[in-house]
C-alpha cells in the first residue's frame, strides 16, 4: 500500500495578500535607498581616490623639478666660488632655515 500526501494549503485571504503585498513594497523601498547609498559611497570613493593619486603624482613631480633645480643652484654657486661642495653647503643650510622659520610661524 502506497499512502499518497496531499498538501493542504490554506487560502490567502484579501488580508494575507494585502499584507504581503505591503512588506514587499517595503522591502523593495529599502533595497533601493540602500543601493542608492552605496552608489554613492562608491562614487565618492572612485573621486577621492582619484584626486589623492593626482595629488601624490603632482607633489612627485615638484619635488623632483626642486630637487634638480637645488641642485643646479648649487653647483653654480660652487663653480662661482671656485670651492668644491660650497654651493651645496649654502644651499642646505637655505633650506633648512626656510623650513625652521616656516615651522615656527605655523606653530601658532
Amino acid at each position: 500500500m502506497t499512502e499518497e500526501k496531499k498538501t493542504v494549503r490554506a487560502k490567502k485571504s484579501v488580508e494575507t495578500s494585502f499584507m504581503e503585498f505591503l512588506l514587499d513594497t517595503a522591502v523593495q523601498n529599502i533595497r533601493s535607498l540602500v543601493d542608492g547609498a552605496l552608489d554613492t559611497v562608491r562614487q565618492t570613493a572612485e573621486k577621492f581616490t582619484y584626486n589623492v593619486t593626482k595629488q601624490i603624482m603632482l607633489f612627485c613631480l615638484a619635488l623632483i623639478g626642486v630637487i634638480f633645480f637645488l641642485v643646479g643652484c648649487a653647483q653654480i654657486l660652487s663653480d662661482l666660488f671656485r670651492f668644491p661642495g660650497l654651493g651645496f653647503i649654502i644651499i642646505g643650510i637655505s633650506v633648512l632655515m626656510f623650513v625652521a622659520t616656516t615651522y615656527f610661524l605655523n606653530r601658532k
